[in-house]
Parts: structure tokens; C-alpha cells; sequence
């Protein structure tokens, strides 16, 4: 190993990350763990003893080709209106592999240092790839995601040590595991070749207590709780499409309400309804007609729990924080509890380094809800333009059909673009329906003020005839 030409070196211990990555949950197999690690753990002590970059340098490209694997789901996101997005994957995908994998570089660099060979770089390095771990979850709001303890999904009762150990404990155990054949290729003695072996006899000891723990398990029933699990199932294409509104709400509620065998009474028997992550494609907690609907479906005795997008409004003209939440209406569907999500994903809940990305025109989205609960607008900066969907049109106006529509979001997000249109020098509105709008501003005040004008004389009308 040690005649390879660097980029052999580095492909290789790329190669070594991926197969680690190959335990992971869907493909589960953890035997390749055992290839890996030795792999990886060669090339790392038969680098230069004296040069840290090639500790550093054979680390992060591990952690590189271990992150792009475990990570790659990520990338999903960005299939979901494509057109406007997809470009965006690549870069975001690799800034996050890349930074996930700077943990594990810095953890061989100091394995390097410490742990010469053999047994003891074994034990150093699972040591401090697990602390690195420990770190990656907690640093920078935290990123624990693709964790290699995560390897025991496919090792039966090997993951009922997480009651023990918890995660940091698994990954360390992982590690240190699949890292044992390093110690027949680098030909080790005999006292650390059973020492290795001692090490490795805690698999099978763990593997069996995990069985039997299972199998020593009771469901133990609360009294009077009785929990509905709601999942449709819609693929991403369709979840978010303005016209599927109405139907997604149909399905949750009916699924709620539904009979089963088990409660043939529908939903009277149930105490607690879960709907999935971001269930509808609307603001849920701000829609007086979606919880009106609520109200009777819930009787006064069941509690819905369910995932939404949920936004922290600021001032007039100002851009408000989105939230990935869950969000729990009482028997009255109103709103009695929330918790936002926090571990955020970056690049697909978050834009990390958003004082540099945001320039370089990584944030051109705005979102402009009121048409629709996830209607975005896209700003051009560097030719002041901005494509406007169907939040500006050019010879009608736009339909706002609560509950996924509201007109209070329409008129915020007018504000808001007349803004970034003073902001940023925008002279020409390119909306989806009719031809270009110039004098951006002047268009925007000027539909503002019809919308305003119409609302008046509704009111007005109501005014005239209250009965």
C-alpha cells in the first residue's frame, strides 16, 4: 500500500467509506463494514508518519465516500420542482458530504498521532471516530443523521445495546468490530491477535442478549389511550401540488374517521390521531376554514398531532421564518401545542453559510404563499427580474381559494416582494399567464391596490345588508 500513488491511495480509501456506508439501512449489509475499516486503516498507517495532511487528506476521503452514500437521499429533494432546483444538488450534496466529512479527517489525523499500529490504532481510531460522532451531533445545531451505529438495523439483537450504550456507544462498538481483520493484514502478535479476538466474541454475546431480551419483551397497553397512525403515502410529486390540496385533506380525514374491526366506531374510540410530517401542502394552524372542518371530526375528544410547515411572521414587508413542525390541535381543533424541528437538513431545510451562498445566488427562491400555501417566486438578481408564477399576472388577477389560498398571505408576500424589488433594482415582473409587467414596483402597488379596493366594497356590501 504504502508504494501507491496518492490519487490510488485516495480512491481507495473513498472506496473503503463506501463500503462502511453499504451497512446502512436500505441495503444493510454490514459484512462489507468488515472490509472497509481494515481497508481504510491500512492505508492510514502506511501513510507518511510525519505528514498530518496525509492523515487529514486519507480521513475526509473516507468520510467522503462513506457521507455521499449515506447521505445521497438528500438529493431527492431537489427532484421536486426540478426545473428550479435541481442544478443546486451537486453542490449543496457535496458541501454537506464534504463538511460531515472534515469530523473524520480531523479524527484520523489525531488516531494517527496516537495510535502508531496494530491493536492500539485500532482501539485509538474507533475511539476517536466515535468522539468525532459525539460532535457531529451537537455542533452547529447538530447533524447526527447516517450515524455508523446505525449498522445494527441488520444485526438482529446486536441493536438492543443501544438501551445501554446509546448511539455513540453503537458506532463506537461498529467500529472497533469491523476493524479487527486490520490486525491479521498488518500480522500482529499473538497477545493482540487475542486480544482482537476477545473483542470480537462481544458480538455474538451482545447479538444473543438482544434475543433474548426480545424475546423476554411485553407490550404493556395504557389504559385509555387509543392512538391512530394516518399515512397516505403520496409521492412528493403530488403532495405538493396546488391542486391536490382539497384531496389530501379529504384523505387524511376520512382515513381518521375510518372503522376498523378493532374500532368499529371510527374515530369516537380514538383518543389521539397522528398525521405524518408536513401533511398538508398549507398552513394548517392558520386556516380558520381547515378547522372548522376539524372541530366536529375531532368531537371534542380526540387530539390530532400532526406534521406542518409552520411561519414565524415578523414585520410589515419582511420575510418570515419557515418551521418544520408538529403541531397539536385539541377535541376543538385549536392549536395547543407545537415543537419546531431544530436538527436541521442542510441545503434542504436550512441554507448553511447563508452570509456567503445567498451573493453567489443560491437563495433566489422568495416564498410567496397567498395563491397558494407554497407558491415561491423567483428572483433574477444580477438582471433584475423576477418571475413571478402566478402570484402576478399580467391582464387578470390570481384565484385565492382558501384553505390552501389567503388573501392576508397574498397581500405580506406583495409587500415583501415590493421590497426585494426596491432592494435589488428590479425593473420587469415575468409572470407565468400574460406579457412582461414593467415598472415592477408600479405593477405591484398598483394590483395591492385593487385587491385592497375590492375587499372594501365587499365589505361594504356586507355593511349595507349585515342580515
Amino acid at each position: 500500500m504504502a508504494g501507491l500513488p496518492a490519487l490510488a491511495r485516495g480512491a481507495l480509501s473513498a472506496l473503503g467509506g463506501v463500503l462502511l456506508a453499504l451497512g446502512l439501512p436500505p441495503y444493510g449489509l454490514w459484512p462489507l463494514a468488515f472490509i472497509g475499516l481494515p481497508l481504510f486503516l491500512v492505508l492510514l498507517e502506511t501513510g507518511r508518519q510525519a505528514n498530518w495532511r496525509s492523515g487529514f487528506g486519507l480521513g475526509w476521503l473516507f468520510g467522503l465516500g462513506y457521507f455521499t452514500l449515506a447521505l445521497h437521499w438528500i438529493g431527492y429533494a431537489f427532484f421536486v420542482e426540478a426545473d428550479t432546483y435541481l442544478w443546486m444538488m451537486p453542490f449543496m450534496l457535496g458541501a454537506l458530504s464534504g463538511g460531515m466529512a472534515v469530523y473524520w479527517a480531523l479524527a484520523a489525523v489525531l488516531a494517527k498521532r496516537l495510535g502508531g499500529s496494530g491493536l492500539r490504532l485500532v482501539l485509538t481510531f474507533s475511539a476517536c471516530l466515535a468522539v468525532a460522532e459525539w460532535l457531529r451531533g451537537r455542533l452547529f445545531t447538530g447533524f447526527p443523521w447516517a450515524a455508523p451505529g446505525l449498522l445494527v438495523d441488520g444485526m438482529g439483537g446486536v441493536a438492543q445495546a443501544a438501551a445501554l450504550i446509546g448511539m455513540t456507544g453503537l458506532t463506537l462498538l461498529i467500529v472497533l468490530w469491523a476493524s479487527l481483520p486490520y490486525l491479521v493484514l498488518s500480522g500482529q502478535r499473538r497477545g493482540a491477535m487475542a486480544a482482537g479476538l476477545a473483542l470480537l466474541l462481544l458480538l455474538p454475546a451482545l447479538w444473543g442478549w438482544g434475543e433474548l431480551r426480545l424475546k423476554g419483551a411485553t407490550d404493556a397497553m395504557v389504559p385509555g389511550i387509543a392512538i391512530r397512525i394516518v399515512q397516505p403515502n403520496l409521492p412528493q410529486e403530488q403532495k405538493w401540488r396546488d391542486d391536490n390540496a382539497r384531496q389530501i385533506l379529504d384523505d387524511l380525514e376520512k382515513m381518521s374517521a375510518l372503522p376498523t374491526p378493532e374500532q368499529p366506531q371510527g374515530i369516537a374510540g380514538i383518543t389521539h390521531v397522528i398525521w405524518p410530517e408536513s401533511a398538508v401542502p398549507f398552513l394548517i394552524d392558520e386556516s380558520e376554514a381547515v378547522r372548522a372542518e376539524l372541530k366536529p371530526l375531532l368531537g371534542g375528544r380526540t387530539a390530532l398531532l400532526t406534521g406542518a410547515v409552520r411561519l414565524d411572521r415578523k414585520g410589515e414587508g419582511e420575510e418570515p421564518d419557515a418551521h418544520n413542525s408538529i403541531i397539536v390541535f385539541d377535541g376543538t381543533a385549536e392549536p395547543a401545542a407545537r415543537y419546531d424541528k431544530w436538527r436541521l437538513v442542510p441545503g434542504g431545510e436550512f441554507l448553511p453559510l447563508a452570509w456567503l451562498l445567498e451573493p453567489l445566488g443560491f437563495r433566489q427562491v422568495v416564498q410567496t404563499p397567498g395563491h397558494a400555501a407554497n407558491h415561491v417566486c423567483l428572483l433574477l438578481r444580477e438582471d433584475g427580474l423576477l418571475f413571478s408564477g402566478d402570484h402576478i399576472l399580467n391582464g387578470s388577477t390570481t384565484i385565492i381559494n382558501p384553505p390552501d389560498g389567503n388573501m392576508a398571505h397574498y397581500i405580506d408576500a406583495l409587500d415583501r416582494l415590493d421590497q426585494l424589488c426596491s432592494e435589488h433594482g428590479v425593473a420587469f415582473i415575468l409572470p407565468a399567464h400574460g406579457h412582461v409587467l414593467g415598472e415592477a414596483r408600479a405593477a405591484i402597488a398598483q394590483l395591492k391596490g385593487h385587491r385592497l379596493a375590492r375587499e372594501a366594497k365587499v365589505l361594504a356590501a356586507m355593511q349595507q345588508r349585515p342580515e
